[in-house]
């Protein structure tokens, strides 16, 4: 059996997270984006030689938290989904230039958490999957024209749980 090679990233301090991983700027290699306590947000761009190049994102209020990570439009960047304590929702395309542009989706009832980030119709786009306290579930789907369709999948007794990956 072969072994794969690890790289040593060092000692990071406890007070950074990993909040996501995926291919932020296209080149074909997963990225890390970090979390400090404080708000701060970090992307560890994979290079070529196996290292990293860190882009700062800059201090984002905690009021924020980073609720997935997909390419919601197909570009084959990943983009950073948020959602607010109050319940706005908002994802940060990735974008041609290494920077994100923001869409705001509204503020959605906090009733209706954000269960999972994946591309549950097979079109090369992620996809946001809802939970309301109630059961009810929804899917997202993200659409060529940026935005996203809603299709209801029905009320799933509360006994069940999405577990995230």
């Amino acid at each position: 059996m072969t072994r794969a090679t690890s790289q040593d990233l060092g000692v990071i301090d406890n007070s950074w997270q990993i909040v996501g991983v995926g291919d932020f700027n296209g080149d074909a290699k997963a990225d890390i984006l970090w979390r400090n306590a404080n708000g701060d947000t970090v992307i560890d761009n994979s290079n070529p030689s196996g290292g990293f190049v860190s882009q700062d994102l800059g201090v984002i209020d905690n009021s924020w938290q980073i609720a997935g990570v997909g390419d919601f439009n197909g570009d084959a960047k990943a983009d950073i989904l948020w959602r607010n304590t109050d319940g706005d929702t908002v994802i940060d395309y990735s974008n041609a230039s290494g920077g994100f542009v923001s869409r705001d989706l509204g503020v959605i009832d906090n009733s209706w958490q954000i269960a999972g980030v994946g591309d549950f119709n097979g079109d090369a786009k992620a996809d946001i999957l809802w939970r309301n306290t109630d059961g009810d579930t929804v899917i997202d789907y993200s659409n060529a024209s940026g935005g996203f369709v809603n299709h209801d999948v029905g009320v799933v007794g509360t006994s069940w749980v999405i577990q995230k990956g």
